[in-house]
């Protein structure tokens, strides 16, 4: 965020126990001097420290403002949503509510001060970060307008609050929630549920919810479901497998939401995405003795890598490739330098043991006969690590590959925000292959977001089907689609040129067009 001649800056570092601090940073523009610093895991002496043991701020990395900022000019004030404390799933070295993790913090532009916080998840052990910038909205009430700022969430929580005060424009209530099963692990008692508008995402499965595509994928589906562990909305991560809803991928992600000041009506897609936990206490190189190079490999996979790439490698595009066939790219000795340096968005590995590195390096490249050597280096600077989601963002699917749960998998929601009702809700996207005749769309996993035009239109690509899309803003109705030539997950951008109006997107890179391209559509105009 650029407010006058401050360049206000937050970060994207590792998930893992040894990530660095998120904090929130403004540098001058004409000097590069560093003007202030917001230390969203606070130090000694500044408010929000007593949430957290008393040395964590040592050694607690996260808590940081990857999804982007909202700045409020005329009042001077910057609105930052902020991610989780690592490790994002288990949290027994971090003890408390851990300010200012999961937190919208307002802080003054100028100097970094902390206006006002509002804390959306205490203690979170599910990666429940937030993932959008907030959108300034205004809200009527009592023939008043009162400047707001809106948040989305992964959980399916929208949440509306005074611009100035951080005062809620709707009620929120703190709810028991179950407790911890894991030993050492205190899950904070309660969690903040907002009850208007309504979750926009379903919080919780039962045997009703699971899919019925087909009876052969509601069949495998069901058996899994009888085996998992799972009380409900925020069930803690356990050593029995346990069912993630709405998931790190559920409710909202980074596209943003689109809002129409003259009726007061917010306009959000959002995926339905259940995962699965699997939290089991690490071993060291020397246990285990029976396991091969190659399976030490996968599972440090696990730990480290599936979080970007997938639990099966698959990568999740458009920002993180596949590594299904890495070995026809990368060697031993390529794949263990950018462990250690890191590359792009992927962080440095250099505090990976040299035994990790080559399990590592042995599962990718697929040597499953390589021996493991246990008399090599090992070294961790993991503090507090002792457990680890084994099956981090892995998707709760069917044997195709759908979701688990029964469609709509998307949908694209219109909120009156003046009223906190829902105006309509339609699928968003198509799997027609799994769509039931003369049916509802399926609705698909969806990236970036809408914009809204005060023509009466809402555009949005984000769709698995690559379509891009314009529905009627006052009743959801479809107006008008093309299909893309690759995956569209950005948010649109709307301009004027000599007269005419133009709709712009960026699109993702396929094999056929390996550097993506930019897409502009003419409004009035076939092309």
């Amino acid at each position: 965020i650029i407010f006058q001649d401050l360049l206000i800056l937050g970060s994207e570092v590792s998930e893992s126990y040894d990530a660095a601090p998120g904090h929130i940073r403004a540098y001058h523009v004409k000097t590069g001097e560093m003007e202030w610093i917001f230390h969203t895991i606070p130090q000694p002496g500044e408010p929000g420290y007593e949430t957290w043991p008393k040395d964590a701020w040592r050694y607690t990395g996260g808590a940081n403002n990857w999804g982007g900022m909202s700045l409020d000019e005329s009042r001077g004030m910057v609105y930052a949503p902020l991610g989780s404390p690592t490790y994002d799933f288990y949290g027994a070295n971090r003890k408390g509510k851990n300010l200012y993790g999961n937190c919208l913090v307002a802080l003054n532009a100028a100097t970094g001060e902390l206006i006002w916080h509002f804390q959306t998840i205490h203690h979170d052990l599910w990666d429940y970060d937030l993932p959008a910038p907030p959108t300034l909205v205004q809200v009527k009430r009592e023939g008043k307008t009162i400047d707001a700022v809106s948040l989305t969430s992964k959980v399916g929580f929208l949440y509306v609050f005074n611009r100035e005060t951080g005062e809620p424009l709707f009620p929120i209530e703190e709810r028991p929630v179950p407790p911890s099963r894991i030993p050492e692990e205190e899950a904070w008692p309660t969690q903040p549920f907002p009850l208007k508008p309504e979750p926009y995402v379903r919080q919780a499965m039962d045997v009703e919810d699971l899919t019925d595509v087909s009876e052969e994928a509601r069949a495998a589906v069901l058996q899994r479901f009888e085996e998992l562990y799972t009380k409900g909305f925020f069930t803690p991560p356990d050593s029995q497998t346990t069912l993630l809803i709405p998931g790190t991928r559920g409710g909202s992600e980074w596209g943003g939401t689109a809002f129409d000041p003259e009726s007061g009506v917010l306009f959000l897609n959002v995926n339905e995405s259940p995962e699965l936990m699997n939290l089991q206490r690490e071993q060291d190189e020397q246990k285990g003795k029976k396991l091969s190079l190659y399976d030490r490999g996968k599972k440090y996979y696990l730990n480290y890598c599936a979080i970007c790439h997938g639990s099966e490698r698959q990568g999740v595009l458009p920002h993180f490739p596949s590594l299904v066939k890495v070995k026809d790219r990368l060697d031993e000795q390529h794949i263990i330098s950018l462990l250690e340096r890191g590359k792009g968005r992927m962080p440095a590995f250099s505090h990976l043991s040299d035994s990790r590195k080559s399990a590592l390096a042995a599962f990718l490249l697929e040597q499953q006969d390589k021996e493991f050597t246990p008399n090599l280096q090992t070294q961790t600077s993991e503090r507090g690590g002792s457990y680890r989601n084994l099956t981090a963002y892995s998707y709760f699917r069917d044997p195709e590959g759908y979701p688990a749960i029964k469609p709509p998998w998307g949908t694209l929601n219109a909120i009156d925000l003046n009223t906190g009702e829902y105006i309509w809700r339609i699928p968003l996207g198509n799997f027609s292959e799994k769509q039931v005749l003369e049916g509802p769309e399926t609705g698909t996993e969806n990236w970036g977001g809408p914009i809204a035009t005060a023509g009466g239109l809402v555009f949005i690509a984000a769709t698995q089907d690559r379509m891009f899309r314009a529905f009627d803003s006052k009743t959801g109705e479809l107006k008008w689609e093309t299909e893309l030539p690759g995956g569209g997950y950005a948010t649109p951008s709307t301009y004027l040129y000599k007269g005419r109006q133009y709709v712009i997107l960026s699109v993702s890179g396929t094999e056929q067009m390996p550097g993506g391209a930019v897409y502009a559509f003419a409004l009035g105009s076939r092309d």
